[in-house]
């Protein structure tokens, strides 16, 4: 073979072998992982970025890096057409993502206690409380010897320890609210003649308004509510070591309530200021209220004593103007 015929050889290898590097090449690229994903990644990264013609200020910054001032991205993004707002992250705890392991993941905004209460609240809360009342039946009778009050060992007052729980819907104005409570109270009385004991439960449904929306924070909330109740009356009499014993439970009646809620909040906040919002956000514990109302107990339509002629009515367990205190809770 001549020197030609070599020459023109060996630049048909080189060719073939200079076309198979490139052909391997290509293969390798399409086929292997880390090379398609970074393909990937920079053709996601040349069209999904998304692009603003805000200036960008020019500041020192390190050789091979790019002015980035992600707030001149964002700052008006509100303002501007919904559909031109993909791929802008616009508060990063509205974020949802997928977990391999448990699924969906939703992270969700934490109410922000630094925002006023008349701001930040719902629609819907609830109440609960926990405190004493007084009772003042003048004019009960007993149900065990017919014996007014005034003329028994007993006190004309006593203290009902109660517990309330309740929904409130809040609005522009105020807010509606719908309770229950339970309370129970005991009086014991002791003279020469005779000992006895009253033992009264107390059970109520009311609806009332309460004026929280005066201020941005509630510090002080007048309200007012009407309700019906029944009370569970359990009374024993001992005279010359003879015990006698009756029960019986009151019809329906009415009552009312005025009253003033004063918030504690800035206690919390004098002595610990995260208290508040650990609490907030630990329980929803919106608001801590001091409670201080008057009640009137209306008397059953159909009463039993002396002055009623009536040998089979309720006892009369009217109470007027009775000063009552509470610890009361929003969440």
């Amino acid at each position: 073979m001549s020197l030609g015929n070599h020459s023109r050889f060996l630049v048909l290898l080189l060719a073939i072998g200079f076309f198979g590097g490139v052909s391997n090449f290509i293969f390798a690229a399409e086929t292997d992982p880390e090379l398609n994903l970074e393909q990937e990644v920079n053709n996601s990264a040349a069209t999904s970025v998304p692009t603003s013609n805000e200036p960008i200020s020019s500041t020192t910054q390190p050789a091979g890096h790019k002015n980035f001032e992600p707030t001149s991205r964002t700052k008006n993004v509100q303002s501007t057409p919904a559909n031109s707002n993909a791929g802008y992250i616009i508060d990063a705890r509205d974020l949802s993502y997928e977990n391999e392991a448990t699924g969906p993941v939703t992270v969700e905004r934490m109410e922000d206690p630094n925002v006023p209460y008349k701001k930040r609240r719902s629609h819907h809360g609830f109440l609960f409380s926990i405190g004493m009342e007084n009772l003042e039946p003048t004019e009960y009778y007993s149900i065990v010897d017919d014996e007014a009050i005034a003329d028994t060992a007993l006190k004309t007052n006593l203290s009902l320890i109660s517990a309330e729980i309740g929904y409130k819907y809040n609005f522009q104005l105020g807010s509606l609210y719908a309770t229950g409570s339970f309370g129970i109270g005991n009086s014991k009385g002791e003279n020469a003649t005779e000992t006895r004991e009253l033992d009264i439960t107390k059970q109520s449904l009311s609806i009332g308004y309460a004026a929280d929306a005066l201020f941005d924070e509630p510090w002080v909330v007048p309200y007012g509510q009407v309700g019906v109740h029944q009370f569970v009356i359990d009374e024993k009499v001992t005279k010359a070591g003879a015990e006698s014993t009756a029960s019986m439970t009151t019809s329906p009646s009415l009552n009312y309530r005025l009253g003033l809620l004063f918030q504690l909040n800035w206690i919390e906040n004098k002595i610990d200021p995260s208290t508040h919002a650990e609490g907030l956000h630990s329980s929803g514990l919106e608001n801590t209220f001091l409670d201080a109302y008057l009640t009137w107990y209306e008397p059953s339509s159909n009463l039993y004593g002396p002055s009623s002629g009536s040998t089979d009515g309720d006892p009369d367990l009217r109470s007027e103007a009775t000063f009552g205190v509470a610890l009361k809770m929003e969440f």
